[in-house]
């Protein structure tokens, strides 16, 4: 076979594989620079970049913007914290924060944002989606769809018996005290958090991850 030919061959192996597990690799490296001090700010607004969603959810109807306080609220100078004042200004950048919103007798007193982030900006919400999803779990008690949220998960999600969660209430998860191992140590690049990430970002669904975790 001539070495043209050969390398023509080659050339489209290549480009196969490419096509096939390029975009999962790219999502895999973008993961791993998740938290980079220099990508964070962008990666928090792009997630949906990052990993795959399968079943969007859409936005309701129904929903309502929090009315504005005619009152608004003025920032203090300081806070303090560990027995010292602290410089507010300097501890938001410390931190990147992304936005910060304060509300007072369920109206906004206080609104702005940071890093390229915006009021119409798609962020991540993270720990923020706990309290929904508990609020969704009261919803299903009063529907009836949960009987007892003393009942173990697996009266529900039969899949999860033999794993971490195997036993483990209802209660237990929403309070965080399941006692299933999860280190989320975000430099570690081992940790469970990581993990998660490369994982998710490969193709994993996040029920499937779940079941990995033991206790």
């Amino acid at each position: 076979m001539p070495s043209e030919t050969i390398s023509i061959i080659l050339l489209l192996i290549i480009a196969i594989i490419a096509f096939i597990y390029g975009p999962g690799a790219l999502r895999v490296y973008k993961i791993t620079h998740l938290y980079d001090e220099d990508k964070i700010a962008y990666n928090f607004t792009h997630m949906g970049e990052l990993f795959v969603t399968s079943e969007p959810m859409k936005a309701s109807s129904k929903a309502k913007a929090l009315p504005r306080s005619n009152d608004l609220f003025a920032l203090p100078e300081t806070y303090a914290f560990e027995g010292k004042d602290q410089n507010l200004e300097e501890a938001l950048k410390h931190f990147r924060t992304d936005g910060l919103l304060i509300i007072k007798d369920n109206k906004v007193v206080f609104e702005d944002y940071f890093n390229g982030n915006t009021s119409t900006s798609k962020h991540i919400s993270w720990s923020v989606a706990k309290s929904f999803l508990s609020a969704l779990v009261g919803i299903a008690v009063n529907d009836g769809l949960i009987e007892d949220i003393n009942d173990p998960i697996t009266k529900y999600l039969p899949d999860f018996k033999g794993t971490g969660y195997d036993g483990i209430k209802i209660k237990n998860i929403l309070q965080m005290s399941s006692g299933v191992l999860f280190n989320e140590d975000y430099a570690d690049p081992n940790s469970d958090i990581n993990k998660f990430g490369r994982a998710v970002a490969a193709g994993t669904s996040f029920r499937d991850f779940a079941k990995t975790l033991t206790n």
